[in-house]
């Protein structure tokens, strides 16, 4: 289950190259940092129409992709990292941002494989770490997705999106003792993390504690009406509680959002 956005960008080219006049800078700034049709604009020219390194040309083409990433335009995006990577091999931050639009597309393997490439070329490379623990989550592969999020942790230790998918990661292990302690600060970071109250539901569901397991669905609700995996949970607990009109309605909406949700959360050791 993804715990972030679902177009991740890792990271943003920013190096300037050598450009004929101002207006050529100009859109050179636009294109890496305007976003939306006006940076695609800007870098397209670039692309057609200035000369320049193989090097600053793949740095164009991976700050169109993020612009096209950002509006979710991923097939755009998958093209033009394709570009960088063709003129740049070893450009680590072109194939972790692939990676992320492989991952988007729900090709989990090719994710990490890209990550992996990413992290060969730059082992200091962060942002792939965290993005590959949330490939190996989508594959259920728990393990190895906690050993990224530790990672990832040591460089940026006050993320709240790390502590919420390093929580959901040890729920689905089982050590649910643990996963609370996570998530729990990950809602100190971040009170509204929907990511990290949606979790803590799912926690205190597999310990018992309906109450909780409810408010915290409750909670994200609040913030995000339509909420498949909340209205879930909270269904199941208020079940579970004595409230089964209640507990009917979550579900039954719940399954009208994402006629999956039942075997997602079944993954983590919940049944209906």
């Amino acid at each position: 289950m993804k715990l972030v956005p679902i177009a991740l960008v890792l990271a943003v080219a920013c190096a300037v190259p050598a450009l004929a006049d101002e207006d050529h800078l100009v859109r050179k700034k636009s294109c890496q940092n305007d976003g939306g049709q006006e940076a695609i604009d800007s870098c397209t020219y670039l692309i057609r129409n200035v000369k320049q390194t193989d090097v600053d040309r793949a740095i164009t083409y991976v700050d169109r992709g993020v612009a096209f990433q950002k509006l979710g335009r991923l097939k755009e995006a998958l093209f033009d990292y394709d570009q960088a990577i063709t003129l740049v091999p070893e450009y680590f931050i072109a194939l972790g941002n692939r990676g992320s639009v492989f991952d988007a597309l729900g090709d989990h393997r090719k994710a990490i494989q890209d990550y992996n490439d990413a992290l060969s070329y730059n082992p200091d490379y962060a942002p792939a770490y965290f993005a590959r623990g949330l490939a190996y989550e989508g594959l259920g592969r728990h393990d190895k997705a906690i050993a990224d999020f530790a990672r990832y942790l040591k460089a940026f230790p006050n993320d709240p999106d790390a502590y919420a998918a390093r929580g959901q990661a040890l729920i689905g292990t089982g050590d649910v003792a643990t996963a609370l302690s996570d998530l729990d600060r990950a809602l100190q970071l971040r009170p509204a993390s929907q990511d990290a109250l949606r979790s803590r539901a799912l926690a205190h569901y597999r310990m018992g504690d309906f109450a909780r397991a409810a408010a915290d669905g409750s909670a994200v609700l609040q913030l995000m009406p339509k909420d498949a995996g909340a209205l879930y949970l909270r269904g199941l607990a208020r079940r579970k509680a004595g409230d089964g009109a209640g507990g009917a309605a979550d579900l039954a909406g719940a399954a009208a959002i994402d006629p999956r949700i039942g075997q997602i959360y079944a993954a983590y050791g919940v049944e209906p």
